[in-house]
């Protein structure tokens, strides 16, 4: 999958404030901040940025369409709006694992139920532009998964809140999301991209950093956004073993 480019940082650094007021919160309420941890590697194969295989060139049909803000909400927090600091405040802390670099640098923390024998696991990631968190329960190794925090709040039935959750058939899945624009007998790919017109008060935010910027210009950078969401689903058996959405913003 091609990796969205932002046209501006105002709002990716507006995105980082509020990562940062949320750490402090963090601070304040946990007494000192999640332990990060630098792994160089690519061993997280579920995700986006790191080993994860997707389709070649031409194998995923982009839909032009909108996704119900249901299937962005997990366990009390909306990953579209910083999920490493939400997962802290819904999940308790977690040491923040940091992949890759520039394009493909990320932040991840994890999380897997208190029941030694259920293998669920919960991933939240925040990469250069995206959001993403991953719930799968397969059994494959990668680096860092000593470092992931047990919660009794994890489990095989946790959900999104559209009803999304390991188990779930192919048809189940498609009558949630609708139909998708990749299919295979073990998996089902969504790539879906939209255009939102901005709020006045990001306007509002956004022109006291742009001072300088003509009218016309600052309307052609900063009047819509883009959105863009990708969504992948394997199985085993025909039952849901895998899912990852992610959600990225540009201008």
């Amino acid at each position: 999958m091609q990796k969205t480019v932002p046209r501006m940082k105002s709002r990716k650094a507006m995105v980082s404030l509020l990562c940062l007021f949320a750490a402090a919160n963090a601070v304040r309420l946990f007494g000192q901040r999640p332990a990060e941890v630098p792994l160089n590697d690519n061993s997280d194969w579920w995700s986006f940025d790191g080993a994860l295989d997707n389709p070649k060139d031409g194998g995923l049909i982009a839909q032009k369409r909108t996704i119900a803000d249901a299937n962005f909400r997990i366990l009390g927090m909306d990953i579209r709006k910083g999920a490493l600091s939400q997962s802290g405040l819904k999940l308790g802390e977690a040491t923040v694992m940091d992949r890759g670099d520039a394009g493909t640098s990320r932040g991840q923390k994890c999380y897997l139920s208190s029941n030694p024998k259920d293998m669920t696991d919960l991933v939240v990631e925040e990469g250069e532009v995206n959001n993403a968190f991953y719930l799968f329960s397969e059994n494959a190794s990668w680096n860092g998964k000593e470092y992931c925090s047990r919660s009794p709040r994890i489990s095989r039935y946790v959900a999104t809140a559209s009803g999304l959750e390991l188990g779930l058939t192919p048809a189940g899945v498609i009558k949630i999301l609708g139909k998708p624009g990749f299919r295979s007998q073990t998996e089902l790919q969504y790539l879906v991209e939209s255009r939102k017109e901005t709020s006045p008060e990001e306007l509002s935010r956004f022109r006291k950093g742009n001072p300088d910027m003509s009218e016309k210009e600052f309307q052609e950078n900063y009047r819509y956004y883009d959105i863009t969401v990708f969504i992948r689903l394997k199985f085993v058996r025909s039952k849901l073993t895998y899912l990852a959405i992610s959600e990225s913003e540009t201008y």
